[in-house]
């Protein structure tokens, strides 16, 4: 497999807008992260350079091709990045050497001779490849050559709202990754990239905006972009609606349409950050830190996972032996907040030592200080005998991981996350705790924004138990092939 490929397409633009599923489909098995489309219909040969001439009917369909190439890539190879040159059509002469990238094979639909093809690449790109393979979007969607866009990305405003908003990547990687797309694609247009903070961005805002490019869904949105420049004396843009996509690989609980919240739900249970060298610790046993907040599925998923191999420290068991009488934690929790956290038989009520500490952070973290310290020796107990016992893989799930500090024990950190209503609708039912408790317990801890950053995987539990054990499969297999220990064509758990 390849990386980075360029495919020329020559052929008529009929033929090509019958066979760009094949080739898409052929060029997957072939290239691995980016694939550049470059489009030379009705050349039958790329050396020397000619200048090509369509019909009204083949310009009619060229105009087509394009949205249709990237559609069809969504369900036949979501996981290559495709860029479709565009600069090309508005002049002829415009030479591709603005992309960054090398091209490790280049691909053709049609029989074109290496050397030809080797001159064509050094002419049009400035780059050599010696890899070469025969294979058997609307062109005004973008401005003339010269002429500006702009184009907005929402700064956190209607995150909230968003399924598993925090998976989106910041404002800054966004825009500078749809820079450096546009920038790939089409250089003869100036972009400027801005971020948006209420619902209408720039668009209230630049009178020089002419048009805009709207979803069959937000087709409502845009007229009232109209209604709200007509207001302030602006004219009114030119709205255009683009097509959505089929996502063909979806699942039950995914939209129909290919979505940014369907994509992030992909990346649930893979590595979404690559763990960093701790050379501190030992290879083996392999600890992965497991942690997140209240109710948000932690023992099911390190269930999951015992049942897949992995030894399993739970901290919240090691944290009853901590306050068992006679202990020194019992002693000082009693010193710290009186004898009215007892049980009549002298054990620590822990739902009332709960309710006693939620709401006040001052003596939370003093129950933290008694606590945690007691915790921790009992887990590097836990951590030696597995180490003695050759265990591979041991699993350390603690809700307060991240705050304790104990990710330094950790080769890795995984994470589960479930929306705060839904976190304060399992609390009312698990603890018969009111609203407003429940609330408050949530916000004492770490928001999942905050842990998802310094977070390996990340999973959640907010649909079926099936859907959460598919998302602990899929980490399982990868952590074997990253260890080294492949395993067979995969993990799966006992229904």
């Amino acid at each position: 497999m390849f990386q980075t490929g360029l495919l020329i397409l020559t052929s008529s633009p009929r033929l090509l807008t019958s066979n760009v599923g094949a080739y898409l489909k052929a060029a997957k098995s072939i290239v691995n992260k980016t694939l550049y489309i470059k489009l030379e219909p009705n050349r039958h040969q790329l050396w020397p350079i000619q200048q090509p001439v369509f019909t009204p009917h083949e310009l009619s369909q060229l105009r087509k091709l394009i949205p249709d190439i990237y559609f069809k890539a969504a369900g036949l190879c979501a996981h290559l990045d495709v860029r479709v040159l565009q600069g090309c059509f508005k002049d002829a002469a415009l030479k591709e050497t603005h992309l960054k990238s090398a091209f490790d094979v280049v691909l053709t639909d049609g029989s074109h001779a290496s050397s030809d093809l080797e001159q064509y690449v050094g002419h049009q790109f400035d780059k050599t490849c010696s890899n070469f393979q025969h294979l058997g979007g609307k062109l005004n969607l973008l401005p003339d050559k010269g002429e500006e866009a702009t184009a907005g990305f929402m700064n956190g405003f209607s995150h909230g709202s968003k399924l598993l908003w925090e998976l989106i990547e910041p404002l800054n990687v966004r825009i500078q990754a749809l820079l450096e797309f546009l920038q790939e694609v089409d250089p003869t247009v100036h972009y400027d990239v801005v971020p948006i903070y209420d619902p209408y961005g720039p668009t209230i805002v630049d009178r020089k905006l002419e048009c805009l490019y709207v979803s069959e869904e937000t087709m409502k949105g845009g007229r009232k972009v109209n209604e709200e420049r007509a207001k302030r004396g602006m004219p009114p843009m030119v709205i255009r609606s683009v097509g959505l996509a089929e996502d063909v690989c979806r699942n039950r609980h995914e939209d129909f349409k290919v979505s940014s919240s369907s994509l992030r739900r992909r990346l649930l249970g893979s590595v979404i950050s690559p763990p960093e060298p701790k050379p501190h610790l030992a290879s083996r046993p392999y600890t992965i830190g497991l942690t997140g907040g209240i109710c948000s599925g932690k023992s099911h998923i390190g269930d999951a996972l015992e049942r897949l191999g992995a030894a399993v420290i739970n901290s919240d068991k090691l944290g009853h032996e901590t306050y068992r009488p006679g202990t020194r934690a019992h002693a000082r929790i009693v010193e710290a907040f009186g004898a009215g956290v007892l049980s009549t038989d002298g054990s620590i009520n822990r739902k009332q030592l709960a309710a006693y500490v939620f709401g006040d952070e001052a003596k939370r973290l003093l129950l933290n200080s008694i606590v945690w310290p007691e915790v921790e020796l009992l887990v590097e107990q836990k951590l030696e005998e597995h180490s003695r016992n050759g265990v591979k893989v041991v699993v350390l799930e603690a809700a307060l991981l991240l705050e304790a500090g104990w990710d330094h024990k950790c080769h890795q950190v995984w994470l589960s996350i479930i929306p705060e209503k839904e976190a304060i609708k399992r609390l009312m039912a698990r603890d018969g705790l009111n609203e407003e408790q429940s609330l408050r317990r949530i916000r004492s801890q770490k928001p999942n924004k905050e842990q998802v950053a310094m977070a390996n995987v990340v999973f959640s539990s907010l649909w079926e138990y099936d859907v959460t054990e598919q998302q602990v499969a899929k980490a399982w297999n990868e952590l074997q092939l990253y260890l080294g220990d492949k395993p067979p064509p995969s993990y799966t758990l006992a229904s």
